[in-house]
Formats: structure tokens, sequence, C-alpha cells
């Protein structure tokens, strides 16, 4: 599926997209931040494996116990085709996201953060979710994340509560799809 905006395309990742989302990846490692949106991309080595991976979280029958279908899209700019941000939308909720993951787990490129790019991706995403049938969704961030809880706030988000995660505060926001 492939979802355009103004300003950007969120599409699921293709073989094509091997370079730009290696370099994605390297980018974050370098920084030493933490590749949230990914669907473990950070730590896998082998891109074809990882697409395959991806690829087969979207099926029900293919589930690995503890986790749920997901679907991982690739953010970009159609102006110059640049990879600006990663998402994965959770399907649904297992006992762990209703606590702390939410539905949605969201990255964007460091160079492109306080432009409003992670805003318009997360409204791309609820109009993925929209498609699913999801009528509302859990979104997360930790406490100290202000561009984070502004981005979930310009979408609709109302805090119900903020948890303890290990020594982690997070802030559990839900977005009603409209």
């Amino acid at each position: 599926m492939t979802v355009h905006h103004e300003k950007l395309i969120l599409r699921e990742p293709e073989q094509q997209d091997k370079q730009k989302v290696l370099a994605y990846r390297d980018s974050f490692k370098a920084n030493l931040s933490t590749l949230h949106g990914s669907a473990g991309l950070r730590d896998e080595a082998d891109y074809e494996r990882w697409l395959r991976a991806v690829k087969a979280s979207k099926l029900t029958e293919n589930k690995t116990p503890g986790f749920v279908p997901a679907t991982t899209y690739l953010v970009f700019e159609p102006s110059t085709e640049a990879l600006i941000g990663m998402v994965n939308l959770r399907h649904e909720l297992n006992d762990d996201l209703r606590n702390y993951g939410g539905h949605i787990g969201y990255s964007v490129a460091k160079d492109k953060r306080r432009q409003g790019y992670g805003a318009q991706m997360l409204a791309l995403t609820l109009d993925a979710c929209r498609r699913l049938g999801l009528q509302r969704v859990l979104v997360t961030c930790d406490v100290n994340n202000e561009a984070s809880r502004r981005t979930i706030l310009k979408n609709g988000g109302v805090l119900e509560d903020r948890r303890w995660i290990d020594d982690q505060q997070m802030e559990r926001y839900w977005i009603e799809i409209k």
C-alpha cells in the first residue's frame, strides 16, 4: 500500500529501498539513537531477511509468539526521494503494547526533525489505521520527549495516563480515528 500526501509518501519497503534503508539505520547507530518503528532493523545485518520478516509480520497466520500482526512503512519526500522516516503500525494490541508500546512506533531522520514531518507521518499512519478498521489507536512516548508529545497532540491525542516501565516513564495517548 502506498499513501501520498502533498509532502510525503508512505509505503511499504521493497528490495529497491535497500541502500536508503541501510543508510537510515546506520545514521541512527552513528548517533546512538533508538530506531523506533523499524521492526528490528537496528539489529538485523541482512536486509533481505529483515524485508522477508517485515512482509511476513503482516499476516495473522505467521504471528510469532508475543508479537502481533504489523505493517512497516517507509516515509519519503516526493521531491528528493529521500527516506525521512519509518513507521511500524501494529494492527492490534497485546498486553505489552497496551501498557507501553501502542499501535504506532515511528522515527524521523535526525536532519528532518522539528520540521513537521513527524506530525505528517502520524497523520498518514492514522489514515492507514482507518483502512484497517481501527477506531482508536494508542500512541506512547517517553515523558521527556517533547517533540513526540507535540506530534501526538497535533494529531488529536488525548492523554490517558503516565506509567513507569522499568526506569522510564511513558505517556499513553489515545487518538480517535475519524
